[in-house]
C-alpha cells in the first residue's frame, strides 16, 4: 500500500511538471505567432516594393525602346541627307 502511495505521488508530481511545461510551451507558441505576424507584414511591404520596382523597370524599358526607335529614325534621316 505504501508503494502505491509513492507511485501516486510521483505521478501527481509528474503531472504538475507537465502542466508547467505545457504552459511554457503555450507562451512560446504565442510569441511565435506574434513573430510570424511581424514577418508577414514585412513580406507584404517588400512585395509591394518589388512590384513597384518591377513596374518602374518595365516603364523604363518601354521608354528606352521608344527613344532607341526615334534615334534610329533620326540616324536614317541624317544619313539620307548626307548622301
Amino acid at each position: 500500500m505504501e508503494e502505491i502511495k509513492k507511485m501516486l505521488i510521483q505521478l501527481m508530481e509528474g503531472q504538475e511538471a507537465i502542466k508547467i511545461e505545457i504552459g511554457s510551451m503555450k507562451n512560446d507558441i504565442g510569441g511565435m505567432k506574434n513573430d510570424i505576424k511581424k514577418i508577414d507584414f514585412k513580406i507584404e511591404k517588400l512585395d509591394k516594393k518589388v512590384d513597384f520596382s518591377l513596374e518602374g523597370h518595365k516603364t523604363n524599358t518601354e521608354q528606352l525602346n521608344r527613344i532607341e526607335n526615334e534615334v534610329s529614325k533620326q540616324q536614317e534621316f541624317i544619313l539620307k541627307k548626307v548622301k
